[in-house]
C-alpha cells in the first residue's frame, strides 16, 4: 500500500497479486487462483468536513484459465490481462 498526503490532497494506491494452484490425485494440477487488483484512489478536501474523490479498479489475471469437461479434456477460457476490467 502506499498513501501520499500533502495539503487537501490524498493519493492511496493497493496492489494484490494472487496466485494459487492445486494438485489432486483424480483432476491433476490446476490453477485456483489467478489476480492482479490495483485500487487507486485520489481525494481532494473541499472543506474541513468535506472532500470529493475518484477511484480507479484495474483487475485481471496473469496466466491462461482453462475449463475441464467430465474427461478432463481442457479448453482455453481466458488469456493474460483476461478479462480485462475498469471500474
Amino acid at each position: 500500500m502506499c498513501v501520499l498526503q500533502k495539503n487537501k490532497h490524498s493519493w492511496d494506491n493497493t496492489l494484490d497479486i494472487n496466485l494459487g494452484y492445486i494438485n489432486t490425485t483424480s483432476l491433476g494440477s490446476r490453477k485456483n487462483d489467478d489476480r492482479i487488483d490495483l485500487v487507486s484512489k485520489y481525494g481532494y478536501a473541499i472543506g474541513k468536513k468535506w472532500n470529493v474523490g475518484a477511484l480507479f479498479n484495474f483487475r485481471s489475471q496473469m496466466f491462461k484459465g482453462y475449463t475441464y469437461d467430465d474427461d478432463g479434456n481442457r479448453t482455453l477460457s481466458s488469456n493474460f490481462l483476461s478479462p480485462l476490467m475498469f471500474y
